[in-house]
Order: structure tokens, then sequence, then C-alpha cells
């Protein structure tokens, strides 16, 4: 189900040496119907957060959690996997974080709901998929089911104990404390 993808490409990058972000990368891909944009900005300790959005949401505030019922997800998420598995080939020492956004638009029987934060659809499928594709050898797998926030801490980031504590505390500073006004996701 997940092994097809689309061609990516890298449109924009930038080094910002003030602030959390250090750099951030912007991929494209375009889909039958669709362009993407998947974001990546790199923190401290090479750890990498993933963000991804329609572009026809560019300017929505809930962009990172509209959905659109017109795709089939399963090539657009292993495209953000493989533009995660670019970034470990360049940098073996990169850790990787998101936030599974709850969906705002989701329907049920015809009605829109708004899903809750907490252990979100999003969440609990980039769960399984991160065991999948990047497995417990390598990674050592972080999660916050409430926040529905997920880490791959690299286990070359000795002490590792030491490492995740700092990586958890910056991915709750950063994205898990915003109330949901710039959550991220793979």
């Amino acid at each position: 189900m997940f092994d097809k993808a689309y061609t990516f490409h890298l449109v924009d990058h930038k080094t910002m040496p003030d602030g959390a972000v250090l750099e951030s990368w912007m991929y494209v891909f375009k889909t039958i119907r669709r362009r993407y944009v998947v974001r990546i900005e790199r923190y401290q300790g090479d750890i990498y957060a993933i963000k991804y959005y329609a572009n026809c949401h560019s300017a929505c505030k809930n962009k990172y959690g509209l959905l659109l019922h017109d795709e089939q997800p399963a090539p657009i998420i292993r495209t953000c996997i493989n533009i995660m598995l670019t970034i470990f080939a360049d940098n073996p020492q990169a850790s990787f974080g998101f936030v599974g956004s709850h969906s705002v638009n989701k329907k049920k029987n015809g009605a829109v709901v708004p899903e809750g934060k907490e252990n979100t659809q999003r969440f609990r499928v980039y769960q399984t998929l991160m065991f999948n594709f990047f497995g417990t050898e390598t990674f050592e797998h972080s999660q916050s089911v409430e926040h529905s926030a997920y880490l791959l801490i690299n286990r070359a980031k000795q002490p590792i104990e030491a490492f995740k504590v700092g990586a958890e505390k910056m991915f709750r500073e950063q994205y898990i404390e915003l109330d949901g006004e710039e959550e991220g996701n793979v």
C-alpha cells in the first residue's frame, strides 16, 4: 500500500543562524490532482521536523489539518518518508520529529466533526509507518499519544538518554506548547 511515491524536488533552502530553526528546506511534489509542499526544519542536534500540506491550503491557518477527500494518502505519505530517507542518507546523525495534526474538517455521517488532538488518525498511521520504515535498530521511538507527537531519536547520539531528554524538551517547546497554531506532520 505504501510502495508508491511521487517524484519530489527541492525548491528552497535557507540558513537561519538566529533562532531555534537553524535551516529549512522546501520540497514540492505533484500528484494527479494537486501540488504538495513538504517543509523540513533542522534544529540543534540535527533534529529535523517534517511538515506537509496541499499547496492550495498554503494561506490557511489550519493547512496541516485540512483533509482532501480526492487524494490517496498512501503515496503522499510515502513521498514524505522518502524525503526523510534522503535526509538520513545525507546526514546519518539525523533524528526526526512530527505532530500528527488533528483533522479540522473530518466528516462523519455527512457532518463536519473536528478531531481531538489526542491520538489522532494521522498519528496512528504515522506511528505504524515509522516502525515499518525505520525500525528500532537505528532509531529509538519516542511518542506522546496525548499530543500526537512523535520523535525518531537516532541511536548514534550518545549518550542517548541525555540526547532524548533534550530532543523531547525542544520538541515540546517548538510544537506541542503552541496550542495547535503551527503543528507539523510526516
